[in-house]
This record gives C-alpha cells, sequence and structure tokens, in this order.
C-alpha cells in the first residue's frame, strides 16, 4: 500500500493503520475520512497538495484494532512478538516500520504528524496518543536527512468520523502542528530517561525526595514523580 499525496509534500501524517477500503483502494484516507481530514488541514491552514497521508500498517489491523498489534501484558506475548522501545510488537507492525522508513527517505518531510498510538510508537519511542498528544519531540527513525524532522503528536484521525463530537480535538491537534509548521513556539521536547525504584524504603524515599527538592531549589525545570 502506498502514501497518499504528492512525494515532494512537505508534512507527513502518519495514521496507524489502514481501513479495509483503503487496503483495495491502495492508499489510506481513500474514503469518507479522507473527506474529512483534508477539510480539518484546511481549517487550520494546511494546504493538502502539501501533505502527504501514510500509515504504520499496511493492512487492516487484527478486529480493526491498530492496539492490538502490541502485547498488553505478559501473557499475550507470543514467539512472533518482538521487543521495539521496551513494547512487544507483532511482525506487521515491523514490515509496516520498513515501508515507512523507505518513504520518510523518498518524501523528505520537514514535520511528521504521528496520528495515533502505533504512529508516535513509530517515529517517536513513545506509547499513548492521547496522553503525548499536543508534544513535540524528534524522528527517532534513523535517515540519511540533513534535518530530522519534528513529530508532533495528535490524536487517532478515525475518530473525526467515528466520533464527530471530538472534531474539536482533532483541529486543535491539528493547530499545534501547524504552529510548529509556520515556526511559531519552537521547541523540542526530548524524552528523558526515566528510572524506577521499585519497594524503597522509607529511607531511600526520603533522599530521593531531598534530592529532588535541592533539583527544585536549583533549576526552573519541572520535574515529574510518579508514585
Amino acid at each position: 500500500m502506498r502514501y497518499n499525496g504528492s512525494p515532494t509534500a512537505k508534512v507527513m501524517v502518519i495514521m496507524d493503520a489502514p481501513s479495509k477500503k483503503d487496503v483495495i483502494a491502495g492508499f489510506p484516507c481513500s474514503s469518507y475520512l479522507g473527506t474529512e481530514l483534508t477539510k480539518a488541514l484546511l481549517e487550520v491552514g494546511f494546504v493538502r497538495s502539501n501533505v502527504v497521508v501514510t500509515s504504520v500498517l499496511r493492512e487492516e489491523a487484527p478486529y480493526d484494532e491498530p492496539r492490538s498489534v502490541r502485547a498488553n501484558a505478559k501473557r499475550e506475548i507470543s514467539l512472533l512478538h518482538r521487543d521495539y522501545k521496551g513494547h512487544m510488537m507483532l511482525p506487521m507492525f515491523f514490515t509496516g516500520l520498513e515501508y515507512l522508513k523507505r518513504e520518510i527517505e523518498e518524501i523528505r518531510p520537514q514535520l511528521i504528524v504521528a496520528a495515533g498510538d502505533l504512529a508516535a510508537l513509530a517515529v517517536a519511542g513513545v506509547w499513548g496518543a492521547a496522553k503525548w498528544r499536543g508534544s513535540v519531540l524528534p524522528c527517532i527513525i534513523p535517515s540519511t536527512l540533513e534535518v530530522n524532522p519534528k513529530v508532533v503528536i495528535t490524536h487517532k484521525l478515525p475518530i473525526l468520523h467515528t466520533f464527530p463530537d471530538w472534531r474539536p480535538v482533532i483541529i486543535r491537534d491539528l493547530k499545534r502542528a501547524y504552529q510548529e509548521w509556520v515556526g511559531e513556539n519552537w521547541k523540542i521536547y526530548r524524552v528523558k530517561e526515566q528510572k524506577y525504584i521499585i519497594k524503597p524504603s522509607f529511607a531511600t524515599v526520603m533522599q530521593v525526595l531531598t534530592i529532588l527538592q535541592q533539583q527544585l531549589d536549583a533549576t526552573k525545570e519541572r520535574l515529574a514523580l510518579a508514585i
């Protein structure tokens, strides 16, 4: 399945998976979703001819649910699953990833919109589009590009026609992407390495809290602590 749009486009929208109609047509957003996406892109300022649409998976996801490609628990891991950035994924994810790498090399986008969980994982290495939506991250896919494209994470696009009430959410996410495209609010948020302390003692907890308090006193950066 090939991408939908011009190879000279500077903005690449990556969805999670194609629909059954998309697979038959040979490209993503071939039906009503494509029309709604075009309207949404125009509404926020993008020119459709400058946007190319593709997807991580190249075939319809199992049970029509892209998230099923990832093992959500240890009991779901099979011999077919392989690790990708700490997540156990089925072979169809890695097959799509190879196609995606070649498309990024061919199109050489300046901005990537990762619209969905699989898209966010593939190009930014994070899971959970709803949690990361609005974030701007560097593209982690190795390439020969001189400038590494920025990745803006948005909610999954199919809700444009399955849940019309959520359309303002997609519009807001796409506006965030457009702001990056025109150069506003330029900032790269890098994902820092996460460290976990399992079953800490009281002394360890007090020590860590003291260190965090010292860091807060010494810097203006915001710190995140998960308990």
